[in-house]
């Protein structure tokens, strides 16, 4: 597993996400709908290996602040491929959502940060009463690993997960309680997410939502649910 280690009460945290309530044992730390952004990279003549981030600041975004790093190993590329990544919204899915290409054998990497882990204000957000980090996929089109990393000041926790391709909405629970490491969900001061396809056939995927629920949340219309071990 590849990681990348770089970290209110609950009123706060409800204030930092638009200044409403949310539904009863769910809070969203990004719905996508802050944007757009975008980062294209083009493999023909690639000489190094390309690294790009963005910052996106918006009331939809637990803490107001995002860092979307994506990075294209050069080594991760033996046929010049492109590698993408969106963030928008497309009135066609009814959805807002982050978008990741790659091509045959690419093997590139997105780093999406927040709190202290995008070089903002930490969150110091009391996350205790949820049990999962919940990833709702729209799609995966080959196997995916994906991390997450949880942050204490410098104390951080993490959490890897593998994921078969599927054409169906996915909702992915992550356990709080499975995290290896330190960091405290009674204060937390960032997040970082890690997505990778391991550079066997390129992946695309799409993200519509993440959020914090508890046990008993629902999910959305239409998916399935895969839990995430630590």
């Amino acid at each position: 597993m590849k990681t990348s280690v770089r970290t209110l009460g609950l009123a706060a945290a409800f204030a930092l996400v638009g200044g409403s309530a949310q539904a009863a044992g769910r809070l969203t730390l990004d719905d996508f709908t802050t944007g757009p952004t975008a980062i294209a990279f083009s493999g023909a003549g690639q000489t190094s290996t390309l690294e790009k981030t963005t910052v996106e600041h918006g009331s939809a975004i637990l803490g107001q602040t995002r860092s979307t790093t994506l990075i294209l190993s050069q080594g991760g590329n033996p046929f010049d491929q492109n590698a993408s990544m969106q963030i928008g919204t497309w009135p066609s899915q009814s959805t807002s959502a982050l978008i990741v290409s790659g091509g045959f054998l690419v093997d590139s990497r997105l780093e999406m940060a927040y709190g202290n882990e995008a070089r903002a204000t930490p969150l110091r957000a009391n996350l205790s009463q949820y049990d999962f980090i919940r990833i709702h996929f729209k799609g995966i089109s080959t196997g995916l690993n994906f991390n997450v990393e949880a942050f204490t000041g410098t104390a951080y926790s993490q959490w890897g997960c593998n994921l078969s391709a599927t054409l169906y909405p996915t909702a992915v629970d992550v356990p709080f309680k499975n995290g290896q490491g330190a960091s405290k969900p009674s204060m937390l001061d960032g997040f970082m997410f890690i997505f990778q396809g391991g550079g066997i056939v390129g992946n695309n995927f799409g993200v519509t939502k993440i959020e914090l629920v508890t046990r008993d949340t629902p999910l959305m219309s239409g998916e399935q649910n895969v839990p995430c071990g630590g």
